[in-house]
Formats: C-alpha cells, structure tokens, sequence
C-alpha cells in the first residue's frame, strides 16, 4: 500500500467517523462495512475486517476509532503526541503536574 492509498483510507475512515452523527464513532464492523462499500482494499488487495481496520489505525498511530474521533474533535490524535508537552498547567496559582493534564483526556 502506498503513501497515497494509506492517505485515502485514513481519509475515508476520518469521513466515516465524522459523518457517523452518534456520540462514538461507529463499530469497528459498521466502519469496515463501510469501507468495503467504497471499494477500498487492503495493502495485500483484501476486504476490510474489523481487526484489519484497528490494526491499520495503530500503525498510523491512532488508538483506534476513539482516537480518530478525538483528532477530529481536537483533542491530540496520536498516541504518544500532545501529552508530555506541558510539564505544568496553573490553576489558581497553584502548579499542577503533568499527570493531572494527563487525566483531562482519559
């Protein structure tokens, strides 16, 4: 699969999710349903399954569905991105550590 095709179905799937209109995004099943009626197909040219899909979001880096949502939403969107980047957040003049802003997302 090139660049370009993992691009259009990262695409396809951030389409999904947004146009979804429910609180959570679709299932894994519904999303790769989706997919598969699309005609997009895997790096070896199969249909999308479910466990496909959530594979194919980790290597890019996303937690999943959850995680393309949060991006959408514009909370951070990879793992490992957007959390150690404030060391202290001040509330009321007090300093709080990384891990209370850890915690606003999860």
């Amino acid at each position: 699969m090139t660049r370009l095709e993992r691009q259009q179905t990262l695409d396809a799937v951030k389409d999904i999710v947004k146009n979804y209109g429910r609180f959570s995004p679709p299932s894994y099943k519904r999303a790769a349903a989706m997919l598969n009626a699309q005609n997009l197909k895997t790096a070896w040219g199969n249909d999308w399954t479910p466990q496909r899909l959530l594979r194919f979001l980790q290597r890019q880096g996303y937690s999943g569905l959850h995680g393309v949502q949060a991006e959408l939403n514009g909370r951070p969107k990879k793992l490992g991105q957007g959390f150690l980047e404030v060391t202290t957040r001040q509330k009321k003049g007090v300093l709080l550590p990384v891990r209370a802003v850890r915690n606003k997302y999860f």
